[in-house]
């Protein structure tokens, strides 16, 4: 990404209407919030969890819009920001609002392997009966055998 001068990051992606997901000249993710910038790494994918509020198409779409204007190959933004591990996030956040916008991305998504995550939704009693049943309908459409 030689492209893109050291030191800076280049905007990807709207996160929210304040804050910016960027990327740098190594690859590296960070969030942008006025001055403030927090890279992303694996346990702090957290602050990724707002794209849940948007559709996974919708994000997918913009990321490869994106990869088309930087002249990126297919693929190398999603896989930057690992968003299939998004879902997994969301269940450890323990948060039912977070779970539920996790199981749309799950019915949105292609692929993953998400059955030991849909178990662990449907098992546990902080999420609500809603989200329990939309997880066990995902987990007998998706992931039986």
């Amino acid at each position: 990404m030689s492209f893109i001068p050291p030191g800076e990051c280049v905007d990807i992606l709207a996160l929210d209407s304040h804050s910016v997901i960027c990327i740098n000249r190594v690859g590296g993710v960070f969030v942008k919030t006025g001055s403030l910038s927090r890279e992303v790494s694996e346990d702090r994918r957290i602050f990724l969890l707002p794209l849940l509020e948007r559709g996974y198409e919708s994000v997918v779409r913009e990321l490869e819009i994106k990869e088309a204007e930087l002249g990126l190959p297919l693929g190398y933004l999603m896989g930057q920001l690992d968003l299939f591990e998004l879902p997994f996030s969301a269940f450890a956040m323990r948060s039912d609002y977070w779970i539920g916008l996790a199981l749309s991305w799950i019915a949105q998504m292609e692929r993953g392997s998400y059955g030991e995550l849909l178990s662990g939704v449907v098992d546990a009693k902080w999420v609500s009966q809603r989200n329990r049943q939309k997880a066990l309908k995902l987990l007998s459409d998706k992931y039986s055998a």
